[in-house]
């Protein structure tokens, strides 16, 4: 076993070594452009949502019945049987549970075009 993760940190950190020096994707030479990073070299992902967390009121809003989802689960996951009922609000729960997070990432994912877009526009692109 200490050898598999050996191994996987062996390549992991050579991939991190080729993406520190490289200024070209595999294949996919970067031709008289500027370097192109990852987007999370922006803001760490734990970063910005706390920081919607702060300032995004829907974000938030959404955060605040995920967790309620969650907690209302957990009462569910601690009975040792479900009855009928509880197995229907158990799905639904986590079916409304995947559709908040899927609305958290939406969010997520406009404000990383956005800070993307504001990014190439302070450096002069387009």
């Amino acid at each position: 076993m200490n050898h598999l993760i050996n191994a996987w940190q062996t390549k992991s950190e050579s991939v991190s070594e080729n993406w520190r020096g490289s200024t070209q994707f595999p294949g996919r030479p970067l031709a008289g452009r500027q370097e192109v990073r990852p987007m999370s070299c922006l803001i760490p992902e734990a970063e910005l949502r706390d920081q919607l967390l702060r300032e995004n009121v829907e974000y938030r809003r959404l955060a605040a019945e995920h967790q309620s989802c969650d907690d209302q689960l957990e009462g569910l996951t601690n009975k040792h049987f479900l009855n009928e009922d509880e197995q229907v609000q158990e799905r639904t729960l986590k079916k409304k549970k995947l559709l908040l997070k899927d609305q958290m990432y939406s969010i997520v994912q406009k404000i990383r075009k956005q800070m993307e877009a504001d990014s190439r526009q302070a450096s002069g692109g387009k």
